[in-house]
């Protein structure tokens, strides 16, 4: 089971609503689809979630962990990835919200880069969770340790009696080849 939303009425307003759930790897599987991760484990992490209700403004703060999995942007192995972030979010109504339906074109005040929507008088808590994760993943996972051995490295020296310090790395063969062209082209 994962998250999902809540109606702004199920929100006491005074005393708030406390959630705290644990991330099924299915439930994680599903909302990171289309993204470089995937949980890793069972649970794959844990959301604590406080909701208060200010009027038809929910405050929605909490920690956020999560186990994930992805590759390491150098040498392609599996990374595991330990996310922990801590947020505060302001939600309004869309409706009748001086941002509602402008998005693109609004022009943010400082009180309202703190401020995003909900709708239908719904806060849909597993795509908040979701942001927050993705917001705190790096954008590059790299090998924690450093890589053992990076993409196309070799671990012999040529055969055919060449010196290692001519074996090139076969993602820069193009570019060596080109180089080569240019050179004769300037000899000519």
């Amino acid at each position: 089971m994962g998250l999902s939303s809540v109606h702004i009425n199920d929100i006491p307003e005074v005393g708030g609503l406390s959630l705290d759930v644990p991330l099924d790897a299915a439930w994680l599987a599903t909302v990171l689809d289309n993204t470089d991760f995937e949980p890793q484990g069972e649970p794959a992490g844990r959301a604590n979630l406080r909701l208060d209700r200010h009027g038809t403004a929910v405050t929605l703060s909490g920690t956020v962990e999560a186990r994930l999995r992805s590759e390491c942007v150098r040498c392609l192995s599996p990374v595991p990835i330990s996310v922990c972030t801590e947020f505060t979010l302001i939600l309004e109504p869309a409706q009748g919200s001086s941002l509602h339906g402008r998005r693109g074109e609004v022009e943010l005040s400082e009180e309202n880069l703190d401020v995003d929507l909900y709708e239908n008088d719904r806060i849909d808590v597993g795509w908040w969770v979701r942001e927050q994760i993705l917001l705190e993943a790096p954008a590059h996972p790299q090998c924690p340790q450093g890589c053992v051995e990076p993409v196309g490295a070799l671990t012999e020296p040529p055969s055919g009696g060449g010196d290692a310090s001519e074996v090139i790395d076969p993602r820069l063969a193009p570019l060596k080849q080109f180089t080569q062209r240019i050179s004769n082209k300037k000899r000519k």
